[in-house]
């Protein structure tokens, strides 16, 4: 056989893993182009026409790759697996590039926005229901005598709840992108992989400074409040202002904490990820429409709109409670410290 087109195959199989499957398809295509080459001679075609032929038709392997049986090796090499075994366990998968991730990366911000504002809203809708449950009411018109609306009613909550729906099912159709990491169907390869994660170490400062930040918003609204107990609100508008900035603050650490496991060196920890987010996604199914119709059953039914604000942050704190054992049963399952 041409000793050219033989070391040309030969150079393209050397970024493959070592599996059987490789293996088989490297012997397969230089026959294929042994017998390409001999065909040509006999034909009348010199040797250098020859070779020249033989390495356009057999030199492209992503071409070939269908053919040949090697496509998910080719994915796993360009993810960055090294090892046979890594390779033989790797799903296969499409390799997202540097860019990819990067538009990624924004469209997952961009939710958080959205997320954050539609919170705020149904924050912002309990305020004012509060407000005019302590005696305000409003004027549709400027006139006396006209219709009043009465805060117990809790319309301007469900106002504020019927404006954030819509609001927060944007945020599901702009994230779309981002979720193909986040649930593990796409990953990054080995380069991508590490720039994020020494993205996620940069950051950690800014992200401890925004829970600082949130925490100290809600504290400095108890302290008001405190001071002067008919100033009750200033705790719910430090939540108002709080909560978005931590919803903001710790999707974007979530952001990058995925797209730093998402390399090929992290199989196991992005499985284990994956597993905990999956039960997490069933349990919060239930818990959060369940929360929401306690909220509202105590608000109309008890009359409690100044108060019953407060299961939000309580169920909150329960449900970070709750994903953390769930993790940490995860990881402990997937053998990932």
């Amino acid at each position: 056989m041409n000793e050219a087109v033989r070391l040309y195959i030969e150079a393209q199989f050397q970024t493959l893993p070592e599996t059987p499957e490789v293996g088989r398809a490297k012997q397969e295509l230089l026959q294929m182009s042994e017998d390409k080459y001999g065909e040509l001679l006999a034909s009348g075609v010199s040797e250098n026409e020859a070779t020249g032929r033989v390495i356009t038709e057999f030199g492209n392997l992503n071409e070939l790759a269908d053919e040949l049986g090697i496509r998910h090796a080719l994915n796993t090499s360009a993810a960055g697996y090294t090892h046979a075994a890594e390779a033989e366990a790797a799903p296969d998968l499409p390799v997202l590039t540097r860019e990819e991730a990067e538009q990624a990366l924004a469209d997952n911000r961009r939710a958080s926005i959205f997320i954050a504002a539609g919170v705020a809203i149904i924050l912002l809708g309990v305020i004012a229901n509060i407000l005019l449950s302590g005696g305000l009411s409003f004027k549709l018109f400027a006139s006396p005598g006209v219709v009043r609306a009465d805060a117990n009613l809790g319309f301007i909550t469900l106002i504020g709840v019927a404006i954030a729906v819509p609001i927060f099912i944007m945020s599901v159709a702009t994230n779309r992108r981002f979720r193909k990491l986040d649930e593990g169907k796409a990953i990054v390869d080995y380069d991508t992989g590490k720039h994020y994660k020494a993205k996620l170490d940069e950051a950690e400062p800014r992200y401890y400074a925004g829970i600082a930040t949130g925490v100290g918003l809600i504290l400095l609204g108890i302290v008001v409040a405190a001071m002067n107990p008919s100033f009750g609100i200033s705790v719910l508008i430090g939540v108002t202002l709080a909560v978005p900035l931590l919803i903001i603050n710790g999707m974007r650490r979530s952001a990058l904490n995925v797209l730093s496991l998402a390399g090929p060196q992290f199989a196991r920890k992005r499985a284990a990820r994956v597993d905990s987010e999956s039960k997490i996604g069933v349990l919060a199914s239930v818990y959060w429409p369940i929360t929401l119709v306690v909220f509202l059953l105590w608000s109309f039914l008890g009359n409690a709109w100044h108060i019953s604000w407060v299961v939000w942050p309580v169920a909150g704190f329960m449900f970070g409670a709750i994903v953390a054992v769930i993790e940490a049963r995860t990881r402990k399952s997937h053998n990932v410290s």
